[in-house]
């Protein structure tokens, strides 16, 4: 993953998302998925609102261009928000977020990809896979009593962002890492 080699860990971590060096495919890349979802969004509401529209007749099939109007406008919403970090505020210190995160990471069966200074990186297969390359990777930027992570899927054609994971792995470690602990 060539976000790691080129990574500004301190950049990232004042500005809350990852800050690193992007190549022109990466960036040729935002732009498809901008152009592609764009037309997702904007298609439907021309034939919604458009002349095409019958105006006594108002069925599924229109509610339904509704429905991919909203999706295409989150995946834009989720590509332009991809790298930012999520944060989480810890009852725990250094140490023990570690060892949680990394214990959760086991759990949910995350294949260790990376671990160094106070960054730790996880891969998992990516949905639909075609090949074993593509992975979705879980980075986990930890400090005293914060983590900051995100998720980032590494596809070799149009790189669609994590549209719901981080949700479930938001809550699953607020869970974890504000559990009280027994002693």
């Amino acid at each position: 993953m060539k976000i790691l080699n080129q990574l500004n860990l301190e950049e990232s971590v004042k500005l809350e998302k990852l800050v690193y060096k992007e190549n022109w495919l990466n960036k040729i890349d935002t732009i498809a998925v901008y152009f592609i979802f764009g037309c997702f969004m904007i298609a439907p509401l021309l034939i919604y609102v458009g002349q095409i529209r019958n105006q006594g007749h108002v069925g599924i099939f229109y509610n339904l261009l509704f429905v991919i109007t909203i999706f295409g406008a989150y995946v834009i919403y989720r590509k332009a928000t991809e790298r930012k970090l999520i944060k989480i505020i810890s009852n725990f210190k250094l140490p023990d977020i570690k060892i949680r995160v990394s214990n959760y990471s086991r759990e949910e069966n995350f294949a260790e990809y990376r671990a160094f200074k106070s960054v730790m990186v996880y891969t998992a297969d990516a949905d639909f896979n075609i090949s074993s390359n593509f992975k979705i990777y879980y980075i986990f930027i930890l400090k005293d009593n914060l983590v900051l992570f995100t998720i980032i899927k590494e596809q070799f054609k149009l790189n669609v962002p994590i549209l719901f994971t981080h949700l479930k792995v938001k809550k699953d470690l607020t869970k974890i890492l504000n559990a009280k602990s027994k002693q």
